[in-house]
């Protein structure tokens, strides 16, 4: 599975966001939509050299928070370090099975994720709203 995709579905699980919800703090996955103006979007980068012997990859993954225009830069800079926040601080992440998050279940898939760099501010888009980025990365193994 895509890291950016069991990383929004940790982030979704951990209350941060939606997943492909219409409002509110949406959760995407490998491409921003337009709307609405407050989303967290997740794409896949490179990563680091694997060690395949003992089933251990490194992939990277690059967060990106999208505020509302205006008086939204706050709001979002709160946002991504909630983010960071969240997944650095915490240790190893199982992540949760689709149909089976509120029971707790593991699709089997454990992260362990850090910072490559901080949270910083990218620019101000078309619409005046401001995009932060963190870039992240993760060694993904298999508990099951």
């Amino acid at each position: 599975m895509s890291a950016a995709y069991d990383i929004a579905k940790i982030l979704e699980d951990e209350d941060l966001g939606d997943l492909w919800a219409g409002s509110g703090w949406s959760i995407h996955v490998g491409q921003e939509p337009a709307k609405p103006d407050t989303c967290i979007t997740l794409y896949d980068t490179p990563g680091s050299q694997p060690h395949y012997a003992d089933e251990i990859e490194y992939p990277g993954v690059q967060v990106r928070v999208r505020g509302e225009g205006g008086a939204g830069y706050p709001t979002a800079y709160s946002k991504i370090r909630s983010i960071k926040d969240t997944l650095v601080y915490h240790g190893v992440w199982h992540v949760p099975e689709d149909e089976n998050e509120e029971n707790g279940n593991s699709n089997g898939t454990g992260y362990t994720v850090w910072c490559e760099g901080s949270e910083h501010w990218l620019q101000h888009d078309e619409n005046n709203r401001p995009i932060f980025v963190l870039n992240l990365r993760t060694q993904r193994s298999e508990t099951a």
